[in-house]
């Protein structure tokens, strides 16, 4: 199979970093997430991805916060099985794939133009799943989107995406334009912020997060039914034992300081 010329601009190559950790969790004995489709995605992509230096704690991390956004999303749509699904700065995620999402959910899969068209040329169309390329914090895009269903809306990494005017913004016309649904973000603090820099999606580039959430109660305030359900630490997530033995020690020292403890978040609302 020959492989593809994946071409991106720099800041965009970080996605690629994301993939490939996820695939490298796929040949694990016992994966976390299993994305098969992430594996052989990346045998068909000419790139050599040494230049992520990902390391183990890394990839391991990857996977955890992408399974518990997983587990959420599954948990809404056992309740709401023709629900819509908007999955914002999407970049080479497969969600939509490994969840097997049936095509009478509505799944939007939703990023800039460059990387929609990557997409394009690395995955098959799908029944229910729409592409939309768009700035995420543009006007415009959601309000096309059917209200008739509960929603749910999926910002992996919402402090990079967004800034904090546009983020505050787009939960505001998320919960204003459907009548009910979930907010499932990937967050940090302010202290997670000035970390981010060294994150091995961002490491190397001029990429860097604009939104730091301190107070995620504080969001509850952008709309009259929003309530925060659940707050995840990246130290808390289900399957620690996953990790390297030195970062599960540096979770404990973590997880005695609140502002440590809350670096990087992952955070669920419901309205």
């Amino acid at each position: 199979m020959v492989a593809e010329k994946v071409r991106l601009s720099e800041d965009k190559e970080t996605l690629l970093a994301s993939l490939y950790g996820r695939a490298i969790d796929s040949r694990d004995k016992d994966p976390i997430l299993c994305d098969r489709i992430a594996a052989d995605v990346l045998n068909r992509i000419d790139y050599d991805f040494s230049k992520t230096k990902i390391n183990n704690a890394e990839q391991v991390g990857e996977a955890m916060r992408a399974r518990q956004l997983d587990d959420w999303v599954v948990e809404f749509l056992a309740e709401y099985p023709d629900a819509t699904v908007v999955n914002l700065g999407c970049g080479l995620d497969t969600r939509v794939f490994r969840l097997g999402a049936a095509p009478i959910v509505r799944w939007h899969d939703v990023d800039l133009p460059e990387i929609v068209e990557v997409r394009k040329q690395l995955y098959s169309p799908r029944d229910g799943c729409k592409v939309i390329g768009t700035k995420p914090g543009a006007d415009g895009w959601l309000e096309k989107l059917p209200t008739d269903r509960p929603a749910v809306l999926v910002m992996d990494n919402a402090s990079a995406l967004l800034t904090e005017d546009e983020g505050r913004q787009l939960i505001q016309r998320f919960t204003t334009h459907f009548l009910s649904g979930q907010l499932l973000l990937g967050a940090c603090n302010t202290r997670g912020l000035r970390q981010f820099k060294h994150n091995f999606t961002t490491r190397g580039t001029d990429a860097a997060p604009r939104w730091a959430i301190d107070n995620p109660q504080e969001l509850e305030s952008l709309h009259p039914r929003l309530d925060l359900v659940d707050q995840l630490s990246g130290c808390d997530m289900p399957r620690q034992h996953k990790l390297p033995l030195w970062s599960r020690l540096a979770a404990r020292l973590t997880r005695r300081s609140p502002s440590r403890r809350n670096s990087a978040m992952l955070l669920r609302y419901r309205f």
